[in-house]
């Protein structure tokens, strides 16, 4: 490798460690490993084109992040055209940490903009790629927002079964602040339940 690819390398994973750090300080539960996906596609970066389309994704990435901090109806809408043409990217670079991130991002989006059909299928996207890696703690989180469109839904015994898969998952990871969460969840569906 000659000093100009290194040196390329080198800065595309400065730009992945940046996205990195305004990724966690957005929120701990959408993004606690979102980073390591991008600080992967800098380490695999061996062609130009994987460079350039990986430092695309970032960017798109980051200026989605950028305008979804503002949370506006606007600039959620904005965030979201970003987001999903930074997907295209991350699956054109078999990055599924990445792809799965991005996919829960526009859930919270539709979310968050009352869209809970579309919220729900994101999560369900989301849900098989965080299986697949692995991550239990965004797998329960993934579970937690499925439960929460439900319940928007009125699918209160739906909501329930999805609640029930993400306690034993917060219990194994330790997480002891997602587990009051999905307790509390739990009570307040059985509470309207009668």
């Amino acid at each position: 490798m000659d000093n100009k690819q290194h040196q390329s390398i080198r800065v595309f994973t400065h730009r992945a460690f940046a996205v990195f750090i305004t990724l966690l300080l957005i929120s701990e539960a959408r993004t606690a490993y979102a980073g390591e996906g991008l600080q992967k596609i800098a380490q695999q970066g061996k062609t130009s084109q994987q460079n350039t389309t990986g430092s695309e994704a970032i960017k798109l990435t980051k200026e989605g992040l950028e305008l979804f901090k503002k949370g506006t109806p606007e600039s959620l809408i904005a965030a979201r055209k970003k987001f999903e043409s930074a997907l295209i990217l991350w699956r054109k670079l078999e990055n599924k940490e990445a792809e799965a991130q991005i996919i829960a991002f526009i859930a919270q989006i539709y979310s968050d903009l009352g869209e809970t059909q579309k919220a729900l299928q994101y999560n369900k996207q989301a849900l098989p790629l965080y299986r697949a890696l692995g991550d239990k703690r965004q797998e329960a989180v993934t579970l937690n927002n499925i439960a929460g469109a439900y319940n928007n839904l009125g699918e209160k015994h739906k909501a329930l079964q999805f609640l029930k898969q993400a306690l034993p998952l917060r219990r194994a990871v330790d997480d002891k602040g997602g587990e009051a969460v999905t307790l509390n969840n739990i009570g307040q569906i059985y509470s309207d339940l009668g």
